[in-house]
């Protein structure tokens, strides 16, 4: 059995190849957009992650900063501590070379 289509001429074997061709294409564009959605399941999964990383980064960055405003703190207070207790120990140690001195040309 013979078909004309648009003036070509064409067999059964041919119609039912392009049927089988058309029902193949169909079916791999059915698998590339099954895979197409988990391919942006797995990116929103995957940006999720990151941006729960991106975040504890964050949340670290600021607690180390003021981890480091508490150390450069206790620094100053000690260093000023020492400075006074030094100072002091400095007086008492001149106040003693004097009055044994004085003792001295007396």
């Amino acid at each position: 059995m013979m078909n004309y289509t648009c003036g070509v001429k064409s067999t059964n074997s041919q119609l039912t190849s392009l049927k089988n061709n058309k029902i193949f294409l169909l079916d791999i564009r059915l698998q590339l957009n099954e895979q197409l959605k988990s391919l942006e399941q797995r990116i929103e999964t995957q940006i999720s992650i990151v941006t729960e990383i991106q975040e504890y980064f964050r949340r670290r960055a600021d607690v180390e900063l003021d981890y480091a405003k508490n150390l450069d703190n206790l620094h100053k207070q000690i260093s000023q501590k020492h400075r006074a207790q030094k100072a002091r120990l400095i007086f008492l140690c001149f106040e003693k070379f004097l009055f044994s001195n004085l003792s001295f040309f007396h």
